[in-house]
């Protein structure tokens, strides 16, 4: 799973003359991301690692933490035009606990988009071709055990969200009270879950 993730690129549908696609973070992609980024209503629903403001300081601290603490999971959303040029327009990524913890079978999704590309289907379209083409292929190949489970926490509020959600399989499994603290405000989440059911790994752990 590691190395398909080194080399991720997925197209996840077209929009208009140009291609949304998913890639690893790179340097070029830097103005897209402040660009983007730097926005109170992406950052809304965000824990608070992803700040407002966005800025230029914030996306050279974002790549230097690839250089001193690699993170394999964690994508850009990139649009590419027909001349091959590329602009970060979101983000995802999944979150893995230590392989030695019983949870090492899950993962948390998560992810961002640009507002001006809202209402489009875009991230229904992202989510839809990261799991067909990335997680489904390669899950079984996570060690010590399969990645199994993808659990998502949405702020109750953000009802679009939690509709990309449920239109790729991700099922409710309830709520949890004053779950997030932000901006001096208490919120609930939807915990959302996606589970994959591996016949000879279920009998194992019988």
């Amino acid at each position: 799973m590691d190395e398909a993730a080194a080399t991720l690129d997925i197209l996840a549908l077209q929009l208009g003359a140009d291609q949304v696609r998913i890639r690893p973070w790179h340097e070029g992609l830097r103005d897209g991301l402040v660009r983007h980024a730097n926005d109170a209503r992406v950052s809304r629903f965000l824990r608070n690692r992803f700040p407002y403001p966005y800025t230029d300081e914030t996306a050279t601290n974002f790549f230097r933490m690839f250089a001193t603490e690699p993170r394999p999971f964690v994508f850009a959303i990139v649009r590419v035009s027909p001349d091959g040029a590329e602009e970060a327009i979101g983000g995802m990524g999944l979150t893995f606990e230590s392989p030695t913890e019983v949870h090492a079978h899950t993962a948390e999704l998560g992810y961002w988009l640009g507002a001006a590309f809202w209402g489009k289907g875009v991230m229904t379209a992202v989510v839809r071709a990261f799991l067909r083409d990335f997680v489904e292929p390669h899950r079984m190949s996570r060690q010590p055990v399969p990645l199994s489970r993808i659990v998502a926490f949405v702020d109750t509020s953000n009802v679009g969200s939690a509709k990309v959600l449920r239109a790729n399989g991700f099922e409710d499994e309830g709520v949890m009270r004053r779950h997030g603290f932000k901006n001096g405000v208490f919120s609930d989440s939807f915990v959302l879950a996606r589970v994959f059911i591996d016949d000879d790994a279920d009998t194992a752990a019988a």
